[in-house]
């Protein structure tokens, strides 16, 4: 087992890592909402959040949970509440690390509740908004 701490972004595609209590640079290029890869001196290292990869797949995606897939700022809201969504609909922007992450529907249904603003900063795995899926009341 190690303890790996993003610490910050360095510079462009390159954060700022704390591995077992020693600081490095490295690259890195997120994959989803659960893999990251880093990258220092022809070394890689393949992480794999397992928690977020069976939330985002099970309980939360069933749930109509839609989740920041990492900590960043919450560019854009494209619904409202009362809004009806499609499978595969854009709900939110959140950008992070001068990238983009755009934010889906997983399954149709209403916006039942949002939980964040334009503007804000959210943590990785920090409910942005809630879909109560068709059929089912809320």
């Amino acid at each position: 087992e190690i303890e790996i701490g993003i610490l910050a972004e360095s510079a462009p595609q390159r954060l700022r890592v704390d591995i077992d209590g020693i600081q490095y640079s490295v690259a890195f290029l997120c994959h989803g909402r659960s893999e990251i890869y880093l990258q220092r001196g022809g070394v890689s290292l393949h992480l794999v959040n397992r928690l977020a990869l069976e939330s985002g797949r099970g309980d939360a995606a069933a749930s109509g949970a839609i989740l920041a897939p990492m900590h960043g700022n919450l560019l854009a809201l494209r619904v409202a509440v009362g809004d009806v969504v499609a499978d595969g609909d854009e709900l939110a922007v959140i950008e992070a690390m001068k990238m983009e992450h755009r934010l889906t529907a997983a399954l149709p249904g209403v916006v039942s509740a949002i939980f964040e603003t334009e503007g804000a900063q959210v943590a990785a795995g920090a409910v942005v908004l809630e879909i109560t899926p068709d059929g089912v009341d809320g």
